[in-house]
Order: structure tokens, then sequence, then C-alpha cells
């Protein structure tokens, strides 16, 4: 598996886990998802449970500590917590730029 993947992998299972505890439908979670802004699947406290829980689960899989909130992030224009696919390319330039390699 190569290293997105399992990235993707990792921010889907924080994913489902975080949109379990917003309220509302149950959505389908895939790259697509709605992390932020209008229509998303996520309430901030939803939103805080991710990052949370992928913090975590990055540093338990890959043995490194990412920051996904950071002044850089915050002042991008372009949002990296768009959608779990923004995210999943966002964490994996993370873990590249610490030298974690991929497969």
């Amino acid at each position: 598996m190569s290293l997105s993947e399992r990235v993707y992998e990792i921010l889907a299972e924080a994913a489902a886990d975080a949109v379990e505890g917003s309220p509302g439908t149950e959505p389908s979670i895939g790259p697509d998802l709605l992390l932020v802004g209008e229509g998303s699947e996520l309430d901030s406290l939803g939103l805080v449970s991710l990052i949370v829980t992928a913090e975590t689960k990055v540093q338990e899989e890959f043995g490194v500590s990412i920051a996904l909130v950071d002044g850089a992030v915050m002042d991008s224009q372009e949002s990296k917590f768009k959608t779990l696919e923004n995210l999943a390319e966002h964490v994996t330039e993370l873990l590249k730029a610490q030298g974690v390699a991929g497969e």
C-alpha cells in the first residue's frame, strides 16, 4: 500500500469517527466528503475531533508527530481541510517533508 493510500485510509477512519459524533444523517465516507464550509458533514466539534484523531493515528502509524493546523495552513487561500482528499494530500506532504517514504 502506498503512503498516500495508507494516509487516506487513516483519515477515512478518523472521519468516520468524527461524523458519527456529529448531528445529522450518516454520510458515506469518501474522497469528496466535505469537512468545512457550506454543506460540511462535520460541526466544529467534529472537525476538532477529526484533527486530533488524525494526528494521533498518524503518529501511531508512522512514528512522527505532525501538526495539521498551523499558521501556514490558516493563511493559505486554498483550504487543506475542504475535503477528505485535500486533507489526505496535505498529510502525505507533511509526512514526506519529515522523511517518511511510501511503499
